[in-house]
């Protein structure tokens, strides 16, 4: 009976104890609110804007050379290719190795394009490959 009535004595005093805390405010300190700068600038440059599949640019705006020459920036998709691409015959497991060990302009970990990525090129490059495919 004494265990009962002691479990019992400590559940108030744990009850009246969290009330208490509940009923107590805070003081909580946040530090200086006061900015240490002044906000940057929130307009973007065309520049710094990344690219959207709605803008169509002509071939001439569209590429960018990057990484001291060894790469081309398209400016419509985001992506980066490689300037002069090797040609290379292997297993589809060599090509993605041989891809992702290549080092161009200083960049490691290349990857071989999806078909999406690579049907891209097909608006700026379209009546070339349209003249290679009918050889």
């Amino acid at each position: 009976m004494k265990t009962k009535r002691t479990s019992t004595k400590a559940a108030a005093i744990f009850i009246a104890m969290i009330g208490i805390l509940l009923l107590v405010p805070c003081i909580v300190t946040a530090g200086n609110l006061q900015p240490s700068a002044p906000p940057g600038p929130t307009m973007k440059t065309l520049d710094e804007i990344p690219p959207t599949w709605s803008q169509k640019l002509p071939a001439a705006q569209r590429f960018v050379i990057v990484l001291d020459g060894a790469a081309v920036l398209d400016k419509e998709t985001g992506l980066v290719w490689e300037k002069s691409p090797e040609t290379f015959s292997g297993t589809w497991t060599d090509t993605f190795s041989t891809c992702y060990n290549k080092t161009k302009g200083g960049r490691k970990g290349w990857r071989v394009p999806t078909v999406e990525e690579l049907t891209s090129l097909l608006g700026a490059y379209g009546a070339h490959i349209d003249n290679f495919l009918s050889m």
